[in-house]
């Protein structure tokens, strides 16, 4: 066997995640391959969005975009920013079981 295995790298990734009382985001940032901007722009716009039952991948930006709230990646500077917010259920609603209500 070579000793001179070639390795896979892996970009850097930076984790931010910032929290308020209506909303939690997460971005990631990295310098790995730019996105391509059309497969959100598909994902976004074709709400069936089929994709071949047997490729390995192509289901997660539908399942992103249906899981959060706001889904984004923008590329510049040899960077990509992933963006990601999920709004928090609003705590004061009071519901028909609660004491609360007449």
């Amino acid at each position: 066997m070579d000793a001179s295995v070639a390795v896979a790298f892996k970009a850097a990734v930076t984790r931010e995640i910032f929290a308020t009382n209506d909303r939690v985001t997460l971005r990631f940032i990295d310098a790995g391959e730019i996105f391509p901007a059309e497969r959100l722009a598909l994902a976004r716009n074709d709400e069936h969005f089929d994709v071949d039952p047997l490729a390995e991948g192509g289901r997660g930006l539908r399942l992103i975009l249906r899981a959060v709230d706001y889904f984004n990646v923008e590329t510049g500077a040899g960077e990509n920013v992933t963006t990601l917010i999920e709004a928090l259920p609003d705590t004061r609603l009071s519901h028909a079981t609660d004491d609360r209500c007449g």
